[in-house]
């Protein structure tokens, strides 16, 4: 999987994670709030997992840097 299959999927599970604790707030749902709590915590595994830097592993950060933050190589997306 290349960088930018990542982050779209990254995005999608992004709006997932949203659309959980919306319908939380505006339901009241036990349950549901504490479903989009724990897929905010998924959220945050899976996106250091992933987004990493092609060459060095390195984390990424947020957003969509040109060059990695650790080696400083050029991203390719």
């Amino acid at each position: 999987m290349d960088l930018k299959q990542k982050k779209r999927l990254l995005n999608l599970f992004l709006a997932v994670v949203c659309i959980a604790v919306i319908a939380c707030l505006f339901s009241g749902n036990k349950i549901l709030c504490i479903a989009g709590l724990g897929l905010c915590i998924v959220y945050g595994v899976v996106h250091s997992t992933i987004w990493r830097c092609p060459h060095c592993g390195g984390s990424l950060g947020r957003g969509k840097p040109g060059q990695c933050p650790e080696c400083g190589k050029k991203i390719e997306y």
